[in-house]
């Protein structure tokens, strides 16, 4: 696993729908994903991308096969990792990137970065330094104080991004990034993306039905009815 930072083997995931059925969301999925790549887990609604992302990223466990992290040399295996564990390698090592955000509206945009470096045992005085740093170098220096609530589309998925990386993660998750934004926030927020992969070395893996968010990928994952059919490599 020397280049791999994250490989997943044999993953299935079974839901209860609405009427008590089961329905098998993810059939045997293998994926190993290469250190510093930005990947795309691409595919329509419905084929298990976003509960893929979720099992890569430890939010949620298989219900069989296992998940395998390379940090610094040593094999992390998911499975075998208490919930305190699992809770302490999302916030020192892992970003996430929702559609919706997830920013606490009532928090200004300094707050919403800092939050991840207060929950770390960083003191507030330390970490709003730290979250003023990073969004005065992502442009969003003129809306430290603005509350989430009255930023722009555009503005707030930065913010979004800003928390992911204010830990320096290895790794940052992406569940359809761009799906609420107009075309030119659009744009900005893809530029942001490969700006932080190439700069940073942040490993980063995107779920999405975008032609436009994949064109900027190093490789394509395809998904069909809970298995990948096919991984491409960017030419």
């Amino acid at each position: 696993m020397s280049n791999i930072i994250i490989e997943a083997k044999g993953i299935k995931k079974t839901y209860k729908s609405d009427k008590k059925e089961k329905v098998e969301v993810l059939k045997g999925v293998d994926i190993a994903i290469e250190k510093g790549e930005l990947l795309c887990i691409m595919g329509p609604s419905g084929v298990g991308k976003t509960t893929l992302l979720y099992i890569l990223s430890t939010l949620e466990l298989p219900d069989q096969g296992k998940v395998l992290y390379n940090l610094n040399g040593e094999i992390f295996e998911v499975q075998k990792k208490s919930n305190d564990e699992l809770a302490l390698l999302r916030n020192k090592k892992i970003g996430f990137v929702f559609q919706f955000h997830h920013l606490l509206p009532e928090f200004s945009a300094i707050e919403n970065v800092a939050l991840p470096l207060l929950i770390g045992g960083i003191n507030e005085k330390e970490a709003k330094i730290k979250a003023k740093k990073l969004l005065t170098d992502l442009e969003l220096g003129h809306r430290l104080d603005s509350r989430a609530s009255e930023l722009s589309g555009g503005e707030q998925q930065r913010v979004a991004i800003a928390r992911a990386i204010i830990n320096n993660p290895d790794v940052v998750f992406a569940d359809e990034p761009t799906g609420n934004l107009d075309t030119n926030s659009t744009k900005n927020v893809l530029e942001l993306i490969i700006n932080l992969q190439k700069q940073l070395g942040i490993t980063f893996v995107i779920a999405t039905h975008s032609n436009e968010v994949a064109s900027i990928a190093d490789r394509i994952a395809h998904m069909i009815d809970g298995k990948i059919v096919e991984i491409k490599r960017k030419s």
